[in-house]
């Protein structure tokens, strides 16, 4: 299997103690992205499985007593890459276990698209979505790339509220039902 560049400049520090980067990749090639099978990724504080519209944050519950469950907060990444007017040919996902990094591979005629998905480790509340287009020589020098669905801010848990400053949207709200305050630590 080839092995991204960029993450072959971490292999030495993850080889040490999960072995030879081979032995922690794991790819997997569809031809869309209905049947692809994605990892949950998480850090002990943010959690996520891609395949859904929620992430799930430490210490934000809703319920109360046995009902208490981690409130769904809405995803900013359950969504894909889609480019106007050029056709996928193949898609693959490469996970490495190591890091944590989730990388969905999109292959199309002319260019390529990488979107990598990172909760990190040592930076328990950083979730990162990059999304980076390959040209090759002969290809064209721009595409239009939009979300293939819509994020909905809407949840079932919190009462939620979305202001639009400097061009950045900010989630804000409170849980519907709070947990009750004698099973919570001082």
């Amino acid at each position: 299997m080839d092995i991204l560049l960029s993450w072959l400049d971490y292999g030495h520090e993850f080889s040490k103690l999960l072995g030879s980067t081979e032995d922690y990749i794991i790819e997997q090639c569809t031809p869309s992205s209905e049947d692809l099978l994605l990892p949950s990724l998480c850090n002990g504080y943010i959690a996520t499985d891609l395949t859904t519209p929620w992430i799930f944050v430490d210490g934000i519950y809703c319920g109360e007593g046995t009902d208490s469950h981690r409130a769904s907060v809405p995803s900013p990444v359950f969504w894909n890459p889609e480019v106007v007017d050029h056709e996928c040919t193949q898609r693959s996902t490469l996970f490495h276990f190591g890091m944590g990094i989730c990388l969905n591979v999109q292959k199309y005629k002319d260019f390529d698209i990488y979107t990598s998905t990172f909760i990190s480790r040592a930076r328990p509340n950083v979730m990162v979505r990059s999304i980076e287009v390959i040209f090759t020589d002969d290809g064209p020098d721009s595409v239009v790339v939009k979300p293939d669905r819509k994020i909905d801010w809407e949840t079932p848990d919190i009462d939620a509220t979305i202001e639009e400053q400097d061009g950045l949207l900010h989630f804000a709200g409170q849980v519907y039902q709070m947990e009750d305050p004698n099973l919570l630590p001082n």
